[in-house]
């Protein structure tokens, strides 16, 4: 019984977390959403991380940089994916940080966020973006980074790197 009342409890406070960061996104509340990026509920980051995304603000650009660094691996595919610049919007498309961070996110353990890192990478056509994604084509151990890879260069014009 007390375990069915904290599960509710549990439930209820992640519906009004999640109430917030709809609220803070219809707002553009950057500053609020950031904060919710230190929530102890993973499923409250992605939301924060997916609304900055959606918000398109260039003050997100950081705390999603070190969203990459996070202990759970989807709030971590989220904020790899949100960098891009075709998900909502062009965050990040001009900034050598965020491609250096999405280069170190390559390295992740686990493989969906070496995937969405592959994917938003691709929509930052530079040189150096085309050699770490010919990289990541011809050597990632896992299928689904070399296919995301492959991809991405046939998407940036480079299809004399593919594999």
């Amino acid at each position: 019984m007390l375990r069915n009342a904290l599960v509710i409890v549990l439930c209820c406070l992640s519906v009004a977390a999640c109430t917030d960061v709809r609220s803070m996104r219809r707002a553009r509340d950057v500053e609020g959403l950031v904060s919710l990026l230190s929530d102890e509920d993973p499923q409250v980051r992605v939301k924060a991380i997916d609304a900055l995304g959606y918000v398109s603000d260039t003050r997100a650009i950081r705390p999603l940089l070190k969203a990459l660094n996070d202990d759970d691996p989807y709030v971590r595919e989220h904020a790899a994916r949100n960098l891009g610049c075709d998900y909502h919007s062009s965050l990040g498309c001009d900034s050598n940080e965020t491609t250096d961070g999405l280069i170190k996110a390559l390295r992740d353990r686990d493989v969906f966020v070496r995937v969405e890192a592959v994917r938003s990478l691709g929509e930052h056509p530079r040189e150096q973006t085309r050699s770490v994604l010919e990289e990541v084509a011809a050597n990632d151990e896992r299928w689904e980074p070399r296919q995301a890879a492959a991809f991405a260069l046939g998407r940036i014009g480079s299809n004399e790197s593919l594999p």
